[in-house]
């Protein structure tokens, strides 16, 4: 469940073959690889839709599991983490931010990838996002200046940012190529047999 778009396409069921395809090409390409060991990967479903409360489940919920308490790093990009940080969505604590607390108490953390020059201004006004944090600039809202310390940011990639809109609209005219560099190899496969997409007028609402 996500805070503030519309329902996917996908159905339940879908989205939930398109998690185990997904971990599955990574599994591969791990196998593969002489630099990294293969890792288990668990797929965990909630319909709690902040990452602070996807966490405290985690962390409750998923004790069993998880014994040793790991810490949790989200990977998410740049849209995300100005979400992650924006007061409106925390109206029941005071200051709003303070709503974090828990979340890096505990040692979470987040990795974000920016985007490429354009839709969210350009990399460097994104990086001064996390710099407002940094600086003490949140600070009224409850946002803590140590914080900046567990947002770990990743450069784009230099050929396209990746989206979830994008893919969407990509696969809604066809173009199976621009999906094809967005997605893995079982997924692009997936989204085109199950023709994933095809109607979905969510992409236009959303862009």
């Amino acid at each position: 469940m996500n805070a503030e778009k519309a329902p996917s396409a996908a159905a339940f069921e879908q989205r939930l073959t398109l998690m185990t395809i997904f971990a599955t090409d990574i599994l591969e390409t791990l196998k593969d690889s002489k630099d990294h060991s293969v890792i288990p990967v668990d797929i965990g479903v909630t319909s709690l839709p902040y990452y602070t409360d996807k966490s405290a489940a985690i962390e409750t919920e998923g004790a069993e599991w998880y014994p040793s308490k790991p810490s949790h790093v989200h990977l998410v990009g740049y849209d995300t983490i100005t979400r992650f940080f924006a007061a409106k969505y925390y109206p029941k604590f005071d200051p709003p931010l303070s709503a974090l607390d828990p979340y890096f108490d505990a040692g979470h953390g987040l990795r974000v990838t920016l985007r490429p020059d354009g839709e969210f201004g350009s990399v460097e006004d994104q990086r001064a996002f996390v710099r407002r944090l940094e600086s003490g600039d949140m600070e009224k809202e409850g946002g803590k200046k140590e914080w900046a310390k567990q947002v770990e940011l990743v450069s784009p990639n230099p050929k396209m940012g990746v989206s979830s809109t994008r893919i969407r609209k990509a696969a809604k005219r066809g173009d199976w190529k621009e999906v094809g560099e967005l997605c893995t190899p079982g997924v692009l496969a997936y989204v085109r047999n199950e023709e994933l997409y095809t109607d979905d007028d969510r992409g236009a609402k959303m862009a």
